[in-house]
């Protein structure tokens, strides 16, 4: 069973959303790379539960009702010159949603594309041995675009 590990796995970001919700509208745009980055963190559309109880037997009926795409939490080592990161801190204060990929690693590697807004950035001073990291989380504005 082939398995993928996470080194090598690389964060990007655009200013600009694409053209279209596909691999070659996410194809056409230009990226910034996001460094120093500790965990890309997770994501997942999760659905509502719809249910009612039927009053013939008392069996409660359930159904798949609207979904959300929820969103993802980064963990970055902070690095006040990385051009990416400059990015992400400029993006929070505005009302437009970011462009992002996930280059994963191997040959033949899927990348994973996808439009979001930056929620909150928080700065975390470590102890003696530590150092600064930024905690960004992310909203995804529609679904996961896997090439």
């Amino acid at each position: 069973m082939g398995v993928t590990e996470s080194v090598g796995t690389k964060l990007f970001i655009c200013d600009l959303p694409p053209t279209t919700n596909d691999a070659g509208g996410f194809g056409s745009l230009t990226f910034e790379s996001i460094g120093e980055v500790i965990d890309a963190g997770e994501h997942t559309r999760e659905y509502s539960e719809v249910s009612y109880i039927d009053l013939k037997d008392g069996r409660t009926v359930k159904m798949k009702g609207s979904y959300n795409d929820g969103g993802r939490t980064v963990q970055l080592a902070y690095s006040k010159d990385d051009p990416g990161q400059i990015v992400l801190r400029e993006a929070l204060n505005k009302r437009k949603k970011y462009s992002f990929k996930i280059e994963y690693p191997g040959e033949n590697a899927e990348k994973d594309y996808f439009t979001a807004y930056v929620m909150s950035i928080s700065k975390t001073v470590g102890g003696a041995d530590g150092y600064l990291t930024m905690s960004v989380t992310l909203a995804l504005d529609e679904g996961v675009v896997t090439a």
